[in-house]
C-alpha cells in the first residue's frame, strides 16, 4: 500500500509539472514525510517539519543536512505561535531560517513598519549570500547536542558564511572561539562581523579560531569571509 501510495504521489507531481513547467513545487506532508531521493527528482524543495520554532529547527536542519542538500531545505520565518512557550528574538529566527532555503511564512500585512524594515534588511543580506548557503559545502562546526553553541559554515569558492547561535548565557561566559573549516591554509581572508573587520590566514582561522562575543538568551552572529587575492 505504501509503495503504491508513493508511486501515486510521483505520478501526480509529474503530471502537474508537465502542465505547469514554470511553477515551483514544494513537498510537505507529516513534516518531512515526503523527503526522499525519489521525490527529489520531482520536487524543488521540502519542508522538514511543521514545527518552525527557530531553536528546534536548528536541530532538525542539522540532521537533515546529513542526507539532503541545503538548497532543497525550506526554512521559514513564521508567526510566533508559542509552541514551546518561549520568545525568540527576530534576529535569531531570521538567522536560523537563513541556514536553509529561506522563506517568509508570516503575514507581512500585519507586521509593524519598524519590524518590516528589519525583515527587509535580513532579506537583502540573504540575497547576497544565498548562493554560498544553497550551493556551497556545509561544515557543522558546533552543535547544541554537545554544548552551548551551535555553528554552521558554508564555503563556496573564495567566499564563506558562518552562523553562530547561543541558546542561553551561562556563568557570565560571553567570549567564545569557533574554529572554521574548508578554507585554504595559505590564503588570507577578510572576516566581516557587523562593523568589525579582521584579516586572518586560513590556517589561523581553522587552527586558532575566530573570537566572538555572544551573551544573554538567544544571541547569534553571522560572519562573512572573502579570500583576499
Amino acid at each position: 500500500m505504501w509503495v503504491r501510495n508513493t508511486q501515486g504521489v510521483y505520478r501526480l507531481i509529474e503530471e502537474l509539472r508537465r502542465r505547469h513547467p514554470h511553477v515551483e513545487f514544494e513537498a510537505c506532508a507529516s513534516g518531512g514525510g515526503r523527503v526522499d531521493y525519489g521525490a527529489m527528482r520531482r520536487f524543488d524543495e521540502y519542508c522538514p517539519s511543521d514545527n518552525t520554532d527557530a531553536l528546534d529547527r536548528l536541530y532538525m536542519q542539522e540532521w537533515y543536512s546529513y542526507l539532503y542538500p541545503v538548497k532543497y531545505m525550506r526554512a521559514w520565518l513564521t508567526d510566533d505561535f508559542g509552541m514551546n512557550q518561549r520568545k525568540i528574538p527576530l534576529k535569531f529566527s531570521m538567522y536560523s531560517a537563513m541556514c536553509g532555503s529561506f522563506g517568509i511564512g508570516t503575514d507581512l500585512n500585519q507586521v509593524p513598519e519598524e519590524k518590516l524594515e528589519e525583515i527587509a534588511g535580513y532579506v537583502a543580506l540573504y540575497k547576497e549570500i544565498r548562493d554560498i548557503i544553497q550551493l556551497g559545502d556545509v561544515y557543522r562546526l558546533r552543535s547544541f547536542r554537545q554544548g552551548d553553541l551551535h555553528a554552521i559554515q558554508y564555503v563556496r569558492n573564495e567566499e564563506s558564511v558562518v552562523f553562530v547561535f547561543l541558546d542561553h548565557e551561562r556563568y557570565g561566559e560571553i567570549h567564545h572561539s569557533v574554529c572554521l573549516r574548508g578554507l585554504q591554509e595559505d590564503r588570507q581572508y577578510r572576516c566581516t562581523l557587523g562593523e568589525r573587520e579582521e584579516i586572518k590566514s586560513g590556517a589561523y582561522l581553522m587552527q586558532m579560531g575566530l573570537g566572538l562575543t555572544l551573551q544573554g538568551d538567544y544571541d547569534c552572529q553571522v560572519i562573512r569571509l572573502r579570500e583576499i587575492k
